[in-house]
């Protein structure tokens, strides 16, 4: 992946290079660049908008309009990203574009999920995966098989978690894709940690942010100090776990990763609570809760009412 991604940005620096696949390159460096870098992802975007428009190539628009979707997705507006890819995802079908329609319904699984559309973020997944299986396209299969890791753990069926992970990381390491490869380290080290395996998780985890900080990914080191700080959690080194967990919202605020962001408000207010310092708690969920409101994030809402009302219940008063 780094050598392709390489020679892309080479052939991308060509002076006569044709208008059509400029806009293609573009489009394709957008992509690669989405999970690690949202910034450098949303410039290529914004350069392959700019030169198909003028030169009217619909298909490299087309393109354009996914990553923008996914940019609206992406600052925490899962609603708004799904109305359009789904008319996208209808365009990419009527041209038989099969890169197109993967891509796309990838994104729509977990703009589904975030939006608790559970049976919906199932179905889209596994519709990618089918096709990027018929197709040979291992780049989304390995994507694919780590989103559906993702999922399972979210349900906490580890078991079918770990083989997705697996798998996902098989198809990270043998196309050189750092960016899933650091993902799917943290998500393993998420099993550990939930399994009671403290020590392993915590060592995963130092190897994730070791990786993230080596080839400067800062969307995945926020998510090694995330997860480092829940080891410390668990392990009851609350203080420990805060300084973490400031630091990984911290990143995410910088780089503006609305889901990140109330993951770590939800996080923080929590250990705040155990330290019975509930001021501070209720400070970080009512912040989470205004922002899952505003996204419509119904699946990280639910966790941050029902922890208010825990610390409303530790201070012995109720909620107005």
């Amino acid at each position: 992946m780094k050598e392709r991604i390489k020679n892309l940005q080479e052939e991308l620096a060509q002076p006569d290079l044709d208008l059509h696949r400029k806009v293609d390159i573009l489009n394709e460096l957008a992509w690669f660049f989405r999970a690690s870098n949202n910034v450098l992802c949303m410039e290529y975007t914004a350069q392959a908008n700019e030169i198909a428009s003028k030169i009217n190539y619909e298909s490299g628009l087309l393109y354009v309009k996914m990553m923008k979707a996914f940019e609206v997705y992406f600052k925490g507006n899962p609603a708004d990203s799904l109305m359009d890819l789904q008319e996208i995802l209808k365009e990419f079908e009527q041209s038989e574009d099969d890169k197109g329609r993967g891509r796309t319904m990838i994104f729509m699984s977990v703009a589904h999920w975030s939006m608790a559309n559970y049976k919906d973020g199932f179905k889209y997944v596994n519709e990618a995966l089918v096709l990027a299986e018929e197709t040979k396209a291992e780049e989304r299969i390995s994507w694919a098989n780590y989103i559906l890791g993702t999922f399972y753990m979210d349900l906490k069926d580890y078991e079918n978690s770990l083989a997705c992970l697996e798998r996902a990381m098989f198809f990270f390491e043998k196309t050189e894709d750092l960016t899933g490869k650091i993902a799917c380290m943290s998500s393993i080290g998420g099993i550990l940690q939930a399994t009671g395996k403290y020590e392993q998780a915590l060592k995963q985890h130092q190897e994730s942010y070791d990786f993230a900080k080596k080839i400067s990914q800062e969307g995945q080191l926020a998510r090694a100090l995330h997860d480092i700080g829940i080891v410390y959690e668990s392990l009851e080194e609350f203080e420990i776990a805060l300084d973490y967990l400031k630091q990984s919202l911290e990143i995410r605020l910088k780089i503006q990763n609305q889901q990140g962001i109330i993951s770590c408000h939800n996080n923080i207010g929590r250990v705040f609570m155990k330290l019975n310092k509930f001021e501070e708690s209720l400070e970080h969920l009512k912040e989470g809760e205004k922002m899952c409101r505003e996204i419509n994030a119904k699946n990280k809402l639910i966790p941050i009412v029902k922890l208010q009302a825990d610390v409303y219940k530790k201070m012995g008063t109720e909620r107005v």
